[in-house]
């Protein structure tokens, strides 16, 4: 590679990547992979295609590096009328190896068979099934590298299962004595994970997980998933296991593949003309009708088949389905008038059916023709897509909620790791707390996020919180998870909210080596364990007072039914429900017949917890509290916030000698906030950090929570006091005597003598202004909550 082209390489590194994916996807779950290779998350477009590849190249050792979505600039293309066009495109990798430098573009099968039909001076594929781009064939030799396309497998469920799991697990840096023992019992023949499991004692599923990670022993990784123990063989020689699962792929295509035969695709009018014939034609041979000269060309066509070994009926099929109309029947103004409602109609410009038909007959005649039959145009209605039609009309709601299914064969298969993969969901229960205290600030619906475990459905942690949707409750709900099982997940699941999609979540994945995987919106084929379990919460929930589902009803149901005339359950007691409604869903039995608890001690018997072990410490705190937006630590005050003032001894000692890096607010308790300085990190407390320094943590949450709702719209507030004040002062001013700004202007001996104010006069106002001040007082100690007096109380 020469020094231009090095250059230009260091270029595509520096602008990778060109961009983000998965703003406007609609079906495609976005990955930001934290990558081993590179030591930095990676974004990608699809979970299943570019992920599974991305995977591939973390296994490889040949691999040095490798990038996403690199920009391609300068791609000269030969258009049909013979012009030269320059263009740039954008890469799924830029992969760097030991001896050479690739560009690679990953495609589905489908996809790409689709763009070498419909793209043909683009897209082509060679004779030995090679799909090529010869555009950026040569724009890639011209640059000292090699363009590829790659394919994803047929079946890649089971492979990329394993890989996740694979991936979760480190090379073994030495040898345990239960791995030596699998490789000399492998040196014998191949034996399964059971069989090892079973004869050597103390051996643990991560053992061998580790030894097929570092390539030290083999498996069909591609056609069978680890936790299949019983049916999962280890080979020591990569030969061996490779023409095992040869044959045994020859016979999952069999099964997984689609009837290709004219007797199983030909039509019910085709099949019966077919059985009539060969009826016929059996009469004849039996000397019971008169052979005629087709059916004696048939009579040869049957037996060639049978020779063939092909039943007699194929032979007999006809092909009336093919025969009929080619052509339309409708004139070309109609034609242009029926595609133009067809196109109103998937745009969602046309209400519905009767008014497209009424918007139909009104454009055939200003084109003059004779508008089409109602039947003819909901025809042409019916074949339309639905998918435009629904997003037009019901967002990426409405288009979620139509989708069609995907093939069960081309799909992601769950996780096989216990903790492995977490799926996070939050909603609105539907119940309102009643606080118990005379605010009735916090008279709300409570928001609860709820963590599934991927693999088994079986309900891992939950959390409930106040207000919008935001990232504290998601950080607290990592909190217990960690507390809970002492690790965090290999891969996190979430949706496109706002919380999910925040810089905190991604910086804290990228820490922790976590992926995050997003799917769309209101996309239930992603979420549906997690929804179930929201839902099923929600249904016990409508049972008790204060439930929102008269509110649900409108003006159906009277003032005194709805949730806020009958909220009477407080925080504390709504969250003792919700605990056992979660334990008790955990023994369950699903359709299956397993419950997720028996499914859950089965699969850590198979393949045990996947995930990396933590402990709460200050380091874990920090990063799973959230940054905030702080102007500076005064060195001699602390850090003034919206709402309070946090400070403390050593943190004000270290702003005095140096500069203040990040600060972070504890998501579960409200009086602390973590301080990154040059000199170290340091927390500072608020006022009120004494006050909560005992009570329970579900206390301290409740607190944290009511603090943060109360003082959402503390500005705001404050505000309006300001506004409020400045007109009392004006009244005042203006009950004194008023116009005292234009009598500043005047010369003081043209002041009339009834604009002096009176001594009566003054100790009014005095009396007002002294009313207003401890008004204002009360007003401010119950915007500022804790910080009031020591008497005060919660």
């Amino acid at each position: 590679m020469s020094e231009a082209q090095a250059s230009h390489l260091l270029q595509m590194i520096t602008d990778s990547p060109g961009r983000l994916p998965g703003g406007a996807a609609l079906q495609n779950v976005v990955p930001l992979m934290a990558s081993q290779k590179n030591g930095r998350p990676i974004w990608m477009e699809s979970h299943t295609v570019e992920r599974l590849y991305a995977y591939e190249l973390e296994f490889d050792p040949s691999v040095l590096a490798y990038y996403s979505q690199v920009p391609c600039r300068g791609i000269e293309r030969i258009l049909p009328n013979g012009k030269r066009h320059i263009g740039n495109a954008t890469a799924d990798f830029l992969v760097i190896r030991r001896d050479s430098v690739s560009v690679v573009e990953c495609k589905a099968a489908e996809q790409a068979a689709s763009l070498v039909q419909q793209k043909p001076l683009e897209w082509n594929m060679t004779v030995e099934g090679v799909v090529e781009r010869p555009a950026l064939n040569r724009w890639a030799a011209d640059h000292g590298m090699d363009y590829r396309v790659w394919i994803q497998p047929r079946m890649f469920g089971c492979l990329l299962a394993n890989y996740e799991l694979l991936y979760s697990v480190e090379s073994p840096s030495a040898y345990s004595a239960a791995q030596e023992r699998i490789l000399k019992s492998l040196a014998y023949g191949p034996k399964t994970i059971e069989q090892l499991l079973l004869t050597i004692p103390r051996l643990s599923p991560r053992e061998i997980h580790q030894l097929l990670r570092s390539g030290d022993v083999f498996g069909p990784i591609a056609i069978r998933t680890l936790d299949q123990v019983d049916a999962f063989p280890l080979f020591r020689d990569r030969l061996q296991c490779d023409a095992a699962q040869a044959s045994w792929l020859a016979l999952s295509d069999e099964r997984l593949s689609q009837a290709s035969d004219s007797l199983s695709n030909s039509s019910l009018v085709d099949l019966e003309a077919g059985r009539g014939r060969l009826q016929r034609l059996i009469l004849m041979r039996q000397g019971k009708a008169t052979f005629t000269r087709r059916f004696r060309e048939l009579d040869r066509r049957v037996a060639r088949a049978v020779a063939e070994g092909l039943p007699e009926l194929e032979a007999c099929l006809t092909s009336y389905r093919s025969s009929g109309n080619r052509g339309s029947r409708l004139l070309i103004a109609q034609s242009e008038a029926v595609a133009e409602a067809v196109k109103r109609w998937e745009a969602g410009l046309s209400y519905d059916k009767k008014n497209a038909y009424i918007e139909h007959q009104i454009d055939c005649e200003q084109r003059g023709c004779r508008p089409v039959a109602k039947s003819t145009l909901l025809k042409r209605f019916k074949a339309a897509s639905r998918a435009k039609r629904a997003l037009s009309t019901g967002g990426v709601r409405g288009y979620q909620k139509q989708r069609s299914a995907s093939d069960p064969r081309s799909r992601s298969l769950p996780a096989i790791g216990v903790g492995l993969r977490l799926q996070v969901d939050s909603t609105l229960i539907d119940n309102r707390v009643f606080p118990g205290i005379e605010d009735v600030l916090l008279l709300d619906r409570p928001v609860i996020y709820v963590a599934i475990d991927n693999a088994t459905e079986y309900p891992l942690c939950y959390e409930l919180a106040f207000g919008p949707a935001r990232s504290d409750a998601l950080a607290s709900l990592l909190r217990t998870f960690v507390r809970t099982y002492g690790l965090l997940p290999g891969i996190i699941q979430v949706d496109r909210g706002t919380e999910n999609r925040s810089k905190w979540l991604a910086e804290f994945c990228s820490v922790y080596s976590i992926t995050l995987l997003i799917h769309p919106t209101a996309a239930s084929p992603f979420n549906s364990a997690v929804e179930n379990c929201i839902g099923r919460v929600n249904s016990l929930l409508h049972r008790l007072p204060g439930s929102t589902n008269p509110d649900q009803r409108g003006r159906a149901v009277d003032g005194r039914f709805k949730s806020r005339r009958t909220a009477k359950l407080q925080f504390a007691t709504l969250e003792l429900i919700i605990r056992e409604v979660i334990d008790e869903m955990r023994s369950i039995p699903g359709a299956a017949g397993l419950s997720p608890l028996q499914r859950h001690e089965a699969l850590l018997q198979a393949t045990g917890w996947a995930g990396r072990q933590t402990k709460i410490d200050e380091d874990f705190l920090f990063h799973s509290s959230i940054p905030i937006r702080a102007a500076r630590v005064n060195s001699s005050r602390g850090i003034k916030t919206e709402r309070h003032t946090y400070a403390s001894t050593q943190l004000l000692e270290a702003a005095r000698s140096g500069d203040v890096v990040e600060i972070r607010r504890d998501c579960e308790n409200a009086s602390i906030l973590r301080v990154q300085m040059t000199s170290g990190r340091y927390k500072a407390w608020a006022p009120f950090a004494q006050k909560i320094a005992s009570p329970p943590e579900l206390e301290v949450k409740f607190i944290s929570y009511y603090l943060f709702q109360s003082g959402s719209s503390v500005l705001e507030r404050r505000m309006a006091s300001h506004v409020a004040l400045r007109k009392r002062v004006d009244a005042c001013v203006k009950a004194s005597g008023g116009g005292a700004a234009h009598q500043a202007t005047e010369k003081p001996n043209d002041i009339p003598v009834q604009s002096v104010p009176s001594p009566e006069t003054l100790a009014s106002a005095g009396k007002h202004s002294q009313d207003l001040t401890l008004s204002m007082e009360v007003l401010e100690n119950h915007m500022l909550g804790w910080e009031g007096s020591a008497d005060e109380s919660r």
